[in-house]
């Protein structure tokens, strides 16, 4: 093989190498991320449409692979007809987990909201 065929065969073998280990990582750890969401939100809790309390479990947390070595942890809690997810996305390598980001968004947003810009101009 001449020499600039195995610098490409490595130039291509290398990235792909690094993207299989990241997922791979991630894979790994989806339990492990759903975890400790679980214990981070462990005291929050809902509530059915009778008022009544629904503490958060565990079988409710899940977790997914955004991108190579990022894994995302997210549950619902719901709030009557309403509810809220949470969301924490952690960077993953090598058995250690960082929080990148943590997301709270309520399904149903009642505050009040200014007129849009399109409107304001047709009445005005």
């Amino acid at each position: 093989m001449k020499p600039f065929g195995r610098f490409a065969l490595l130039a291509l073998l290398l990235p792909a190498a690094a993207l299989a280990g990241g997922y791979l990582n991630a894979w790994a750890a989806l339990d492990a991320c759903a975890d400790q969401a679980y214990r981070e939100g462990r005291e929050r809790e809902g509530h059915d449409m009778k008022l009544r309390p629904l503490p958060l479990r565990r079988d409710r947390v899940s977790a997914r692979i955004v991108a190579p070595f990022v894994v995302e942890a997210s549950y619902l809690l719901p709030r009557g007809l309403h509810g809220t997810v949470y969301s924490r996305t952690y960077f993953v390598f090598a058995g250690h987990r960082r929080v990148l980001e943590a997301h709270v968004v309520p399904l149903v947003d009642n505050r009040p909201r200014r007129p849009h810009a399109v409107g304001a101009l047709a009445r005005g």
